[in-house]
């Protein structure tokens, strides 16, 4: 299978078994342990799945970015990231997949509802300006090939997933949408941070996106 699953986790290990389980065989999972405490990496490796572990917690940037680079040396022809918290349908993955093979460079989720009033702010911004309907769903197909040489690069204070969806867009590139359902979180608490948080760092990537 030339697909890739991609799962940052940064202690998931509550988690883990429900959205591994659930992902169909003939995908390749991947999962980046962002500097976990519990034992998400050991979990993921018990059921089947790779793991890329960074030493301390870099960040939910930081392991896309490590996954996609897995994705590119291990000549995948598809990555398709999923949250693991369990608030995404692993169902979806296959409408994901084959909307990519199907032409798309870069396919993202539209959810039913945001998770602060911010990332609502960011999606009328985005929509107004780009066509967007929603830029920080954390489910996302990549070409990897075309992304990662068209598009692709990392910052500690960017959202990475949000700015290489509207560089795409702005470049030209395929890019489709699907629509999801957000279900509650398993269990934990968000690894985003804080209602706080949350809204401050979706503000920056709203001021960051008049710059992309």
């Amino acid at each position: 299978m030339n697909t890739l699953i991609l799962i940052p986790a940064l202690n998931e290990a509550e988690n883990l078994s429900f959205v591994i389980d659930s992902i169909p065989n003939n995908f390749d999972v991947l999962v980046v342990d962002d500097g976990s405490a519990d034992n998400t990496s050991e979990i993921a490796e018990a059921l089947g799945a790779t793991v890329v572990s960074h030493n301390q917690n870099l960040g939910y940037d930081a392991a896309i970015e490590s996954g996609l680079i897995f994705a590119h040396k291990n000549k995948y022809k598809f990555c398709i990231t999923i949250d693991a918290d369990g608030q995404h349908s692993s169902q979806l993955l296959c409408k994901f997949n084959e909307t990519l093979r199907i032409g798309a460079d870069l396919v993202y989720g539209s959810r039913n509802e945001f998770g602060c009033f911010a990332e609502f702010l960011y999606a009328i911004v985005c929509k107004l300006r780009f066509g967007i309907n929603d830029p920080m769903c954390g489910m996302k197909g990549y070409r990897v090939d075309t992304i990662m040489a068209a598009v692709f690069e990392i910052n500690k204070y960017n959202l990475i997933g949000s700015e290489v969806l509207l560089k795409a867009v702005r470049i030209g590139m395929r890019v489709r949408t699907v629509d999801v359902q957000v279900k509650r979180r398993l269990n934990g608490e968000s690894r985003f941070g804080g209602l706080f948080v949350a809204n401050y760092r979706t503000c920056c990537a709203i001021v960051r996106s008049f710059r992309v």
